[in-house]
């Protein structure tokens, strides 16, 4: 758990640094050690004040957080959180000893209009093969009911969008229940652009090369109210290839398809000790 909680934060200081933008920090918590935006440590009696007047945030658990658990939408003012009635250090202790909080997103208006009330994020699967990189078919993902999640294990839907930002027609939750409209706004799917989706796929390729020993990563973007790609999350595990194959109806390897299950075949049946030489899709 630990080690999954270090090359989260790893990725994300890494993205940063490459020129992408990311949620904004306001405090970390890392095995008990809370530390403010710059990586400074803080006193855990100075929490407290640290927080009382932050506003409007986003928190959640950076361990084991998949689905959106323990993720919470606070608003701190005077001490208390006035959107539960908790104070500050309820809401820490909820939290436990690995979390972040970060500044609240505010979507692209493109993205907003179909739904204001959550963050609503684009799941972008690369994978790289044989020295190139490559996506597999993206899907959107959109809250619903008043909820500030999308992610379809908290209600939200999921829909499949083209590369240049087309939305397809039908919303799915993970229950099959379809949309060919959202439900609170309206919103028609069909046809639905986003304009600026191809400047998110750029910005998830050329992450890769930053972590190039790495052979798949699950993103998780929003564009913000700027225009500009936000990574907000780097997964190394839990992509949900299902949600690609559901929103699609496709093998979310193209062409590769076969090529790439044969190779699977070949991985099981290698030592994991000597699997290294076959990295990426290398088969002799």
């Amino acid at each position: 758990m630990y080690m999954c909680l270090k090359i989260r934060m790893f990725c994300l200081a890494l993205l940063d640094g490459g020129g992408v933008k990311t949620p904004e920090i306001i405090l970390t918590c890392i095995c008990g050690i809370f530390q403010d935006t710059e990586g400074r440590e803080i006193p855990i009696v100075d929490v407290i004040s640290f927080l009382s007047d932050t506003g409007e945030a986003f928190a959640k658990p950076s361990v084991e957080s998949g689905s959106g658990r323990g993720c919470t939408l606070v608003c701190f003012q005077n001490g208390i959180d006035i959107l539960s009635g908790k104070s500050v250090q309820e809401i820490l202790v909820s939290l436990g000893n690995n979390f972040v909080i970060q500044k609240r997103i505010h979507c692209h208006e493109s993205i907003s209009t179909i739904y204001a009330e959550s963050v609503n994020t684009f799941r972008v699967i690369t994978y790289r093969w044989k020295d190139k990189y490559y996506h597999m078919p993206i899907t959107m993902r959109i809250g619903q009911g008043g909820k500030y999640l999308d992610n379809a294990h908290a209600g939200g839907m999921f829909i499949a969008i083209d590369d240049d930002g087309t939305l397809h027609k039908t919303a799915r939750t993970e229950f099959k229940t379809e949309y060919t409209a959202h439900p609170d706004t309206g919103v028609v799917f069909d046809g639905y652009k986003i304009d600026l989706l191809p400047n998110v796929i750029e910005a998830a390729e050329r992450m890769c090369l930053m972590v190039p020993q790495v052979g798949s990563i699950n993103w998780d973007f929003t564009i913000g109210a700027d225009g500009s790609p936000i990574v907000i999350e780097a997964n190394m595990e839990g992509g949900s290839i299902w949600l690609s194959e559901m929103a699609h109806g496709c093998s979310p390897f193209g062409e590769r398809t076969s090529e790439v299950l044969r190779w699977i075949n070949l991985m099981k049946r290698t030592p994991a000790s000597q699997r290294y030489k076959y990295q990426f899709g290398k088969m002799e």
